[in-house]
């Protein structure tokens, strides 16, 4: 093992090596009147192009750090980031999408209203109650899922309906879309257009005992990832279709 680290710090840091070891050299045979004075100063040259050399490969490994840094890293979470309902409960544009999103409207639903009075604007995209079984349970894949689970979750899309339909009674921007796709994750998108902008992803799992995880959030330090759920939150928005309220009134449940 040792062999293997002191391998490892030679060939990470040979050229520090090999320029010390010149320089040293250099300075030995000088002070013995061994190199020639004329050949001095062509062998000190060479050691500071070394030393350049060596310079320039820390600069840019240096700003790759930077980069890295300023890209920003996604941090994976077992459960919710502290904040998530506050930023939710002021973000003036949201798109929020999940098979049920019971617990964020039973929540939020306060601070939605308020929201929608005073001018903004929040989308909202859920499974539709009426999708296959495989659409209804993507949240929990697990061997657990049987008909009673299904009809649970079917019950949950049909309440949170009903409490976005009294919101809709408000004045403000509410729109409520419903899909039949099978959703792979949930996503608060909140403070859309704004610098501060940041999406929330919560992937579904199989494991029905637990909150699914992973949990993570990106933002503009994480572009290329905050461009990729961005993307794919607007496509499912897009090809969702807007709820018709008159569905609630011919539901029995």
């Amino acid at each position: 093992m040792r062999v293997y680290a002191a391998r490892a710090f030679v060939l990470e840091n040979i050229d520090i090596l090999l320029t010390a070891t010149v320089a040293v050299s250099v300075g030995l045979l000088s002070a013995l009147d061994i190199i020639p004075e004329n050949k001095v100063d062509s062998l000190i040259l060479a050691v500071l192009a070394t030393l350049s050399i060596s310079f320039l490969r820390t600069r840019i490994l240096a700003s790759q750090d930077v980069r890295r840094h300023r890209q920003g890293v996604v941090e994976f979470l077992s459960d919710f980031p502290s904040g998530l309902t506050e930023r939710r409960n002021s973000s003036a544009n949201s798109l929020l999408i999940g098979v049920t999103l019971s617990r964020t409207i039973l929540v939020s639903s306060v601070s939605m209203a308020r929201i929608l009075e005073n001018g903004g604007k929040i989308r909202v995209l859920l499974t539709d109650p009426d999708a296959e079984d495989a659409a209804i349970a993507s949240h929990n894949s697990g061997m657990g899922v049987d008909r009673d689970y299904i009809n649970e979750i079917r019950h949950r899309i049909w309440y949170t309906l009903r409490q976005l339909m009294a919101l809709a009674r408000r004045e403000g921007n509410l729109e409520v879309r419903t899909t039949a796709t099978a959703l792979k994750y949930s996503i608060n998108y909140l403070d859309i257009s704004s610098r501060e902008a940041s999406i929330c992803v919560q992937l579904y799992s199989s494991d029905g005992t637990r909150e699914s995880r992973p949990i993570f959030v990106v933002g503009a330090r994480e572009y290329e990832w905050f461009e990729c759920f961005r993307g794919e939150a607007e496509a499912l928005w897009n090809s969702a279709s807007p709820f018709d309220w008159v569905r609630l009134s011919s539901s029995s449940t």
